[in-house]
């Protein structure tokens, strides 16, 4: 970085010299290429809903259809069982709400991804929409992430399957 900082300020001023610019207009040249050249070569801050411990915060991207974990857990998921006469495990997408305001979404959807004991998340995912019916679905723990139909609010983490029952899950997205 040093050379580049002295390339920079050995060669600007001569070649500003030669197109006709005064001292002032060079110095003011070299300060800012100077300055363009230091901030290029920082490592560059990006915001967003993430914050972690360190207070630093930062860009997480979400892809609800690929079986990937997020960085922590988004949002609240709640879950509560009924039986159904055929007594077949199922899962159904009852509530889609906004966690800082308490808002109902009209539409939403989860993708589940079953887990392994170890915790590994299978690349085949159960898409269920707030509008669909009951899918039906193997008991057992799950990642799941959730977003709102136009995927601006998100949720994610692990919730479990209970066998023999319809499972209702809410979510709560941010």
């Amino acid at each position: 970085m040093k050379i580049k900082l002295l390339f920079a300020s050995a060669v600007m001023p001569f070649a500003l010299s030669l197109s006709g610019c005064n001292s002032a207009n060079i110095q003011s040249a070299v300060e800012s290429a100077a300055n363009s050249l230091v901030q290029s070569t920082l490592p560059q801050t990006r915001t967003s809903r993430t914050s972690s411990t360190a207070y630093s915060i930062s860009d997480e991207r979400i892809h609800p259809f690929k079986p990937t974990r997020t960085s922590r857990d988004f949002g609240t998921i709640s879950q509560r069982t009924e039986r159904n006469p055929q007594g077949l495990t199922l899962v159904k997408l009852v509530s889609v709400s906004q966690q800082d305001s308490g808002g109902e979404f009209k539409n939403g959807f989860v993708s589940l991804f079953q887990m392994s004991p170890e915790g590994w998340l299978s690349e085949k995912s159960t898409y269920a929409p707030k509008s669909g019916q009951p899918k039906a679905i193997s008991s057992g723990r799950y990642y799941l992430k959730g977003a709102d139909h136009a995927q601006d609010f998100y949720t994610s983490g692990e919730v479990s399957i209970k066998r023999g029952v319809t499972n209702l899950i809410s979510i709560r997205v941010e």
